[in-house]
């Protein structure tokens, strides 16, 4: 499969020193060019742990 493109929604910077982080999503999708349709990503919902 060819890369289309890409949208970055943003940027976080996180201390070294912090270990976990919670991140929250709600209404992610992403729109598929060669199939001319929209696909829900999902929602994120949860601690992630930095290593």
């Amino acid at each position: 499969m060819k890369l289309l493109g890409c949208k970055r929604i943003d940027t976080v910077y996180i201390s070294s020193s912090v270990k976990k982080v919670r991140v929250q999503t709600t209404g992610l999708k992403c729109y598929f060019n060669d199939r001319d349709y929209w696909i829900s990503s999902g929602n994120l919902n949860g601690t992630i742990k930095l290593e």
